[in-house]
């Protein structure tokens, strides 16, 4: 007889779901392998930031205890994988209107006095 224990809800959902998962033909499990490790794979890059940006991500970075260099490698990825956004890329009306002339205000004063 098995031995029962109590699933946490995810893993209900898994076992829930389990029948509908299917194997994974040989091209596809192709086509995600070469994806994967393209993830894996780093290209280096040169950006110019102004001295003022740059001094302000060492000192974040120094206080979170990695590299700069680091920080702003996850901060690229994080934006890449939709993990954070800009308001920039919302589409407009994407702020429920009491939000946007609350912030819209509070610009105006703060760029008036």
């Amino acid at each position: 007889m098995k031995d029962q224990f109590e699933l946490d809800p995810e893993e209900q959902r898994i076992e829930d779901e389990a029948d509908q998962y299917r194997p994974i033909t040989g091209k596809e499990r192709e086509r995600l392998d070469r994806k994967l490790q393209g993830d894996q794979e780093t290209t280096m890059v040169s950006i110019r930031l102004s001295g003022a940006d740059l001094s302000a991500i060492r000192e974040k970075a120094e206080r979170q205890g990695v590299p700069y260099q680091t920080l702003i490698k996850s901060i690229l990825h994080q934006y890449a994988t939709d993990q954070v956004w800009l308001l920039a890329d919302k589409e407009p009306g994407y702020l429920d209107d009491r939000i946007y002339s609350v912030a819209k205000r509070v610009y105006q004063e703060m760029s008036e006095g």
